[in-house]
This record gives structure tokens, sequence and C-alpha cells, in this order.
């Protein structure tokens, strides 16, 4: 497979497009609802994660990972599904060295107001974590 790959909904809108180079996946993958809302958006570099990946899941939560050549590398968010009263809220905020949990990782509740904070070394818990009221 070479170059992009496209398959469409009934009506014509775009359900998928994944791009390739010599067989590998190299560039945008993209799963798109029938509105065009993304379910999977990711970047890959000769068949590896490399940058963002966003991911909807069936609860319409959101998860966005960072990779670098196919480790988890960066900025780990997750948001709760869409509020009508509080809009797109983070529920969790952290980081990742080499695959590895690294820093303090935040959580948060629907409105917004951090609930949670534990840090990490190397993937372990090190340190004061605080559960707020």
């Amino acid at each position: 497979m070479h170059g992009e790959q496209k398959s469409f909904y009934p009506d014509g809108k775009l359900q998928a497009l994944l791009t390739y180079e010599n067989g590998k996946l190299h560039g945008k993958k993209a799963l798109l609802r029938s509105n065009g809302d993304f379910l999977e958006e990711a970047s890959y570099s000769n068949g590896v994660l490399d940058g963002k990946y966003m991911l909807r899941q069936p609860n319409e939560s959101e998860v966005i990972y960072h990779y670098k050549e196919n480790v988890l590398n960066g900025l780990h968010q997750v948001y709760h599904p869409l509020s009508e009263l509080f809009g797109r809220v983070k529920a969790l905020e952290g980081y990742f060295v080499d695959g590895k949990v690294e820093g303090e990782i935040s959580e948060y509740n629907e409105a917004g107001t951090k609930v949670v904070s534990t840090y990490y070394r190397a993937g372990l818990k090190e340190g004061i974590a605080s559960v707020f009221d």
C-alpha cells in the first residue's frame, strides 16, 4: 500500500483516512463520525506512532497521548464527556518520559476543580499524594 486510503459513509462524507508509504502507516490516520467529529486521530512515521494520538471513548470521554517512536512521551490528558453546563473539562493530566509517568498526575472533577494530585518518578508513585475536597 502506498498513498492515501479513504473510506466514506453512504452519504459521501469521509469516514476514514489512512496514509501509507511502502506498506507502512506514514502520516495521518483519522477515523470520523458521520457528523465529522473525530473518533481517532494519530500521526505515524514509518509504521510507528510519532506525535499526538487522540481517541474518543464510547462514553464520549477523550484521551490524548503523545508518542515518540511508538513510546509514550510528553503530555497525557483525559477529558470528561462534554457537559452542557461546563463544556469541555479536563479529567486528568500528566506527563510521560520514555513510557513512564513522570511528575505530577492531576485529576479533576466534572466542574474542572482539581481533586487529586499524585507524584511519580520513573513510573512509580513517589512523594505526597493529595486528595482535595
